[in-house]
């Protein structure tokens, strides 16, 4: 029983990180979009003939973010849920044992 309560707090770690970047990401768009709004933005200042792939590279790589988080949190989530069945359904299981050897079911 006490696997319920360590479970988490060894996830932490992890989840912590993920949150991390998809604030970092949060913030990132937060300035574009201030950027954008002011016309300061380096996009609206480059010629045609410049490419900006190199620029929005990094607002790529990091949109992946939320989706990653997400991800970790359904399958710690899963995992949990399953190892709280698992452990209920043992525990019915004993008490059923424990009960039928005592004459309950006789």
């Amino acid at each position: 029983m006490g696997l319920m309560l360590v479970l988490p707090f060894c996830f932490q770690p992890a989840l912590v990180e993920r949150d991390l970047r998809m604030r970092g990401h949060a913030g990132g768009l937060a300035r574009f979009y201030l950027d954008a709004l002011l016309g300061l933005s380096r996009f609206a200042r480059t010629r045609p003939s410049q490419p900006c792939a190199a620029s929005t590279a990094g607002v790529c790589a990091s949109g992946r973010a939320r989706p990653d988080a997400t991800r970790l949190a359904v399958i710690i989530e899963t995992v949990q849920g399953l190892l709280g069945f698992g452990l209920a359904a043992v525990l019915v299981f004993r008490y059923l044992m424990s009960a039928s050897g005592s004459g309950w079911r006789s």
